[in-house]
């Protein structure tokens, strides 16, 4: 039992500099608050800069306890996050375009890869160098995803017609590549098939769709339109720390590539390093170079839903607007 007065203001003392002190950390996580996102693949490269922006503490810094889990696919991910299954999560754009036109309410709030680098796979002894090589020959085709979207409008842009290609359905090309199977394949330039190639002996030889006129918008932060209304700051936030993440790679790639490793220890570092190189050239537009990363405009969404309606992949149109927001930008604030 404390005896006198100066022995109970002593401890009274030290009781609330305890408070002060020690427990700040403790307090700053009680206040934090929690959001879940959800990635929609399964190349590590994808999510760069939200991985960054949670190691480096951006997103601690913005008041936010973020935590990741992974996904299927961006169609998955609009319906779960139309369905306020999950509070945010990444998507492809054109998944939130069929998403609108099928009545679910998301808004693109980011838009993290300005190109979706999107190529034409092959190997540099079959001397397919265009898009009218693929005349007569056979092209692996990743059925049912973007990736044969991208196909399709590849050969309307080039003026090759569809049947004059032997379509191949496939889920993984590199190893029908390799062994001859088919001529070629749609891929992405930060995937594993580019690297597949280089360690089978081979030389690849990519066609890019850029060349044919066409380039559309990638990975983007999507949220429920409520959310846009009901809590904009937790959005703001998230996009901040977000594009704060992207950036901070340009000058930190091996660094990233530590981070990425220990998120995902199973990859390849090499792999790793060599998909961060070419995911990095996506992240930035002649749009982000004027209004920041993350820009999106209307110009974009809407030749992306035009070139999706003329190979027939949409059968309607919506207004642009309805597909994205660029008021959570920091640069737009």
């Amino acid at each position: 039992m404390l005896k006198s007065r100066k022995e109970r203001l002593f401890v009274f003392f030290i009781l609330a500099n305890a408070m002060f002190l020690m427990p700040r950390n403790l307090f700053a996580q009680s206040i934090l608050k929690k959001v879940t996102y959800q990635f929609d693949w399964n190349i590590p490269t994808f999510y760069a800069g939200q991985l960054v922006a949670l190691e480096k503490g951006f997103y601690r810094d913005e008041g936010l306890d973020v935590s990741f889990q992974k996904g299927d696919t961006s169609l998955v991910n609009m319906q779960l996050i139309g369905m306020k299954k999950v509070l945010m999560g990444s998507g492809q754009a054109p998944a939130v375009i069929r998403a609108r036109l099928a009545g679910i309410p998301v808004v693109s709030v980011a838009v993290l890869m300005q190109t979706r680098g999107d190529v034409i796979m092959s190997l540099a002894e079959n001397n397919i160098k265009t898009a009218q090589d693929l005349i007569g020959k056979r092209v692996g085709v990743v059925a049912g995803t973007i990736l044969e979207d991208m196909f399709k409008m590849l050969m309307m842009k080039a003026g090759v017609p569809e049947e004059s290609v032997e379509v191949v359905k496939t889920v993984s090309g590199a190893p029908l590549l390799i062994a001859n199977n088919i001529d070629a394949c749609t891929a992405a330039t930060y995937s594993s098939w580019p690297m597949a190639v280089e360690k089978a002996g081979k030389q690849s030889q990519l066609i890019y769709t850029r060349d044919y006129g066409f380039d559309w918008y990638g990975s983007s932060v999507v949220v429920h339109e409520d959310l846009i209304k009901d809590d904009p700051e937790l959005i703001r936030k998230f996009v901040r720390a977000t594009l704060k993440g992207w950036g901070y790679i340009f000058d930190h790639r091996p660094e990233t590539v530590d981070i990425l490793k220990k998120h995902y220890p199973e990859s390849d570092p090499e792999f790793l390093q060599k998909s961060l190189e070419a995911m990095m050239l996506l992240v930035e537009s002649d749009d982000t170079k004027k209004n920041g990363l993350g820009s999106q405009n209307q110009e974009g969404w809407r030749n992306m839903q035009e070139d999706l309606f003329a190979i027939k992949s949409i059968n309607q149109k919506l207004d642009p607007e309805v597909f994205f927001t660029t008021q959570f930008l920091p640069d737009h604030e």
